[in-house]
């Protein structure tokens, strides 16, 4: 039988992705509890002296997967989103880009949304929240000034902008997640709400950002 562990004379850093990439599915299907070493290894085709070996335990393997998958998620949503020239567009391409990623980065969005229920059931994944804080922060923030740059969002400050719309998004996306259904409409409503609170007075396209014309 062939040996399985460190590939000998193999590439360490495509072993390590080999070994994320296993992990994100085991994790997403099983939850953190239920994937063991043994069958994190498996997955991967690798022995356990292996998983130790890149990351030193489960732990760190998880919290690796967290930021390779962050990383991805977020790049790919904030590209097209801050290459459109104005809110509505931006806002548009983030929620096309996400439902995208479903198609193009399986088990992706699955393991984000283990996050919340990880952090809660272990204080070793507490700081996961605030890198995820972290991601969404910098997208919102951005989002929230060019709307109101454009004067495409009015009467809010960056900062409740940009909450406003980490809840609105961020409560789409895991509605959308966890329904099997009606998954069209979810984003319709989501680009009606904003037409309906925000989106675009012509008396404000003037506005600062402090109010004032």
């Amino acid at each position: 039988m062939k040996r399985r562990g460190r590939p000998v004379g193999g590439d360490s850093e495509a072993t390590r992705q080999r070994l994320i990439d296993a992990a994100r599915v085991e994790f997403a299907t099983k939850g953190y509890s239920s994937s063991s070493v043994a069958s994190l290894a498996e997955a991967a085709g690798l022995a356990p002296s292996a998983l130790y070996y890149y990351f030193g335990g489960k732990e760190e393997l998880f919290e690796a997967v967290f930021e390779a998958t962050a990383s991805v998620i977020w790049h790919d949503i904030n590209t097209p989103t801050f290459a459109a020239n104005d809110f509505r567009g931006a806002l548009t391409e983030l929620i096309n880009a996400s439902v995208n990623l479903s198609e193009s980065h399986p088990f992706f969005n699955d393991f984000l949304a283990l996050i919340p229920s990880e952090a809660r059931m272990n204080p070793r994944f507490r700081p996961l929240l605030q890198r995820r804080s972290d991601f969404q922060n910098s997208t919102f923030t951005a989002l929230a000034e060019l709307g109101i740059r454009s004067g495409e969002l009015r009467g809010l400050e960056i900062a409740p902008a940009r909450d406003f719309l980490r809840c609105l998004i961020m409560g789409w996306f895991f509605e959308r997640h966890f329904r099997s259904e009606g998954q069209a409409d979810l984003e319709a409503g989501v680009l009606v709400m904003l037409d309906l609170v925000f989106v675009s007075d012509p008396s404000v396209e003037s506005r600062t950002v402090d109010g004032r014309g």
